[in-house]
C-alpha cells in the first residue's frame, strides 16, 4: 500500500458514497475534492455561527424541537424552538422572530423538521 503525506483515508457508508459520487459527478468534481470542499464548508459554518452568535450554541435537535442554550444573560437559559401554526416559534420569548429563532433557521439540522414548516 502506499501512503501519500498529508492525505489520510476514511470509511463511507455506501449509501452515502453513492450520494457523493452522484453529486461530485453533477459538479464536475473528482470524489475526494467534493467530500474535503463539504467538509470544509461544515467547519466554516460553524465558526461562522459562532462569530455571529457565540453565546448561542444548540444543545439538540428532536423530531419535535430544537434545545438552544442561550448564555447571553447572567444565567444559562435554554430556548426551546418548536413548530407552532407550521412555523418556528421560541419557547422562551414567545415569539416567531428573535435571536433564538434565527439561529435555528442557521443550523444544517433543521432540515429534521422541514416537513412540518411552510416557511422553509
Amino acid at each position: 500500500m502506499v501512503k501519500r503525506v498529508g492525505i489520510v483515508t476514511v470509511d463511507i457508508e455506501k449509501h452515502l458514497y453513492e450520494k457523493i459520487a452522484t453529486e461530485s459527478n453533477k459538479e464536475n468534481l473528482s470524489i475526494r475534492k467534493f467530500v474535503n470542499q463539504i467538509i470544509e464548508e461544515k467547519f466554516e459554518k460553524d465558526q461562522f455561527l459562532n462569530n455571529i452568535s457565540p453565546k448561542l450554541s444548540l444543545i439538540e435537535f428532536t423530531e419535535e424541537s430544537i434545545l438552544i442554550r442561550d448564555e447571553t444573560a447572567k444565567k444559562s437559559r435554554f430556548a426551546e424552538i418548536i413548530i407552532k401554526n407550521e412555523k418556528l416559534w421560541c419557547s422562551l420569548d414567545e415569539k416567531e422572530n428573535c435571536s433564538h429563532v434565527r439561529f435555528a433557521f442557521m443550523l444544517p439540522g433543521l432540515v429534521k423538521l422541514k416537513d412540518k414548516l411552510k416557511q422553509i
